[in-house]
């Protein structure tokens, strides 16, 4: 094996700088000495603060990414629709449409979670409410009826 100074020069400097710096150190540990504080600083760059906060489409406000819940609570909706044929886009319209004209009172959501379009009705905080609404659909809807169900998701306060 041929050695050149090239290769042992560095390595020995490594060797010889981590010695002085060994003979600096406390005994402790760093989690010790964390431990042991009052306070602890972190020290975060400007740039990292942008990248961690974006702005919103809809009014330019700042939000925190951290903001991971969303809006609302959590309840029961009727959906009424579920496809991913071509022309489901125009259905799921038609279906709202229909039900909001026939009850104002419920309000019908049109969701697109690829590849599916979805129309659910209603916010129902219990699932006895959502039967109740559900019953009242089928009554009105005969020839979809059977397709209703009660999901659970996020609803409108």
């Amino acid at each position: 094996m041929k050695f050149n100074i090239r290769h042992i020069l560095p390595g020995t400097l490594c060797l010889l700088s981590a010695a002085a710096f060994a003979d600096e150190l406390p005994d402790s540990t760093i989690a010790d000495r964390i431990n042991s504080s009052e306070t602890i600083m972190i020290v975060q760059p400007e740039a990292l603060r942008l990248r961690l906060v974006h702005k919103s489409a809809d009014n330019n406000s700042e939000q925190s990414a951290t903001r991971t819940t969303p809006s609302g609570r959590s309840g029961f909706r009727i959906q009424i629709f579920d496809s991913n044929t071509r022309g489901a886009r125009d259905e799921a319209q038609s279906r709202k449409r229909s039900v909001e004209s026939r009850f104002s009172r419920m309000k019908a959501y049109v969701t697109f979670d690829s590849p599916y379009w979805r129309v659910r009705v209603g916010d129902f905080h219990t699932r006895a409410e959502a039967e109740h609404a559900l019953t009242e659909l089928r009554r009105s809807f005969p020839g979809f009826g059977a397709s209703f169900r009660i999901v659970r998701d996020r609803i409108n306060p």
